[in-house]
């Protein structure tokens, strides 16, 4: 009251309130303004290296998990088919019209025995063929050998290890052991003479996995030394030691015989090691049925040259589909998310592993 009255016309000065100091990183002072949170260049790294880890792990599982139900279901497919064949043909044995011989080559991918090898507990149906989409039925008879149970040599290549790998414990298979193959003219009988790892070499002589080309002339089995010596063909070697050549593997032979050629390797892409049986005829072979000609790809070792453009689209397809997974999840609620894409990207999984499969050699 006092001061108010001493100084009736001093104006009244009212003090500022204090302005508010910068906060620190931390919270205190002198902080910056936080900008919005986005995606760094590191995090787009590790985005991509989750998603090409779970692409290859899912592809795997495919191939290890659903190939053999595809396998086990063409088998089941085959069978039922064949056996139609074998009673048909059984039937006409026994007509007055007798049994009609076949005048074409079979068909690829039709079946043309059935395989049983008891040493490893194997019975399957064999079609006609060796590219990977024949193979991953079951084993395949390579075109142009001899047919199964008839003269020359019959060769069949089955997989290792993919779609049900029904070759893969081939190696255990002992000499000795008899081999039945079941076709529609009757049953034959082999008796295995060779197991053994063979490298196989090209056409010069080198180790590579180039295939060779088909010659109609070379023989399997040397009967020069059988002959001036008086042993008999069956007392010789049916395969030399060491490395070998496809035509040695798949050519013409002095001997009836059936020769089962598989991947030495689990590596899926290897082609220059070859798990090799070999089993003679016990008994006489039956008339032989036209066959068709081989080529340099017939022999297990490729994977189909057409398909680079399916897979290529298999994989442009999944890459779309992972990038619209990523912003649905970032944008929507997971669940809802997840019910949008877990379909579609589980179907484009099987796609490109089925692709993948395709461009694999056939014997792998």
């Amino acid at each position: 009251m006092t001061a108010l009255a001493e100084a009736p016309g001093a104006a009244l000065e009212v003090a500022a309130p204090p302005s508010p100091a910068p906060l620190s990183a931390t919270g205190g002072a002198d902080a910056p303004v936080a900008e919005p949170r986005g995606f760094r260049p590191d995090g787009y790294g590790r985005l991509v290296l989750v998603w090409v880890v779970i692409t290859i792990v899912g592809v795997a599982l495919v191939l290890v998990n659903l190939g053999p139900l595809t396998e086990e279901r063409d088998q089941r497919a085959l069978l039922a088919e064949y056996r139609v064949e074998v009673e048909s043909a059984s039937n006409q044995a026994f007509g007055l019209a007798g049994v009609e011989v076949p005048t074409e080559a079979p068909s690829r991918g039709a079946p043309v025995a059935i395989l049983d090898v008891g040493g490893i507990g194997l019975r399957r149906v064999v079609v006609e063929g060796t590219a990977p989409e024949e193979t991953r039925q079951g084993p395949g008879h390579v075109v142009g050998t001899g047919g199964p149970g008839q003269p020359g040599n019959s060769v069949i290549v089955g997989r290792r290890s993919l779609f049900g790998g029904s070759f893969g414990t081939l190696g255990d298979v002992a000499v000795g052991d008899r081999i039945l193959v079941t076709t529609t003219q009757g049953q034959t009988v082999y008796v295995v003479a060779h197991v053994g790892t063979h490298e196989i070499l090209g056409d010069d002589g080198e180790g590579g996995a180039e295939p060779s080309t088909t010659s109609t002339t070379l023989s399997v089995v040397d009967t020069t030394a059988a002959e001036e010596t008086g042993e008999g063909a069956d007392e010789q070697p049916v395969l030399a030691d060491g490395p070998v050549t496809v035509e040695q593997l798949y050519g013409p032979s002095a001997d009836d015989r059936l020769t089962l050629v598989t991947s030495a390797s689990g590596i899926p892409w290897a082609t220059n090691e070859a798990q090799v049986v070999v089993a003679r005829l016990d008994g006489a072979p039956f008339p032989p049925t036209p066959q068709g000609g081989r080529t340099v790809e017939d022999d297990g070792r490729s994977g189909d040259p057409g398909v680079v453009a399916p897979l290529g689209l298999a994989l442009f397809a999944y890459v779309v589909a992972v990038a619209g997974t990523v912003w649905l999840h970032r944008n929507l609620p997971w669940r809802s998310a997840y019910l949008l894409t877990a379909p579609l990207l589980l179907a484009l999984t099987i796609v490109v592993a089925e692709q993948l499969a395709i461009s694999l050699p056939a014997w792998s």
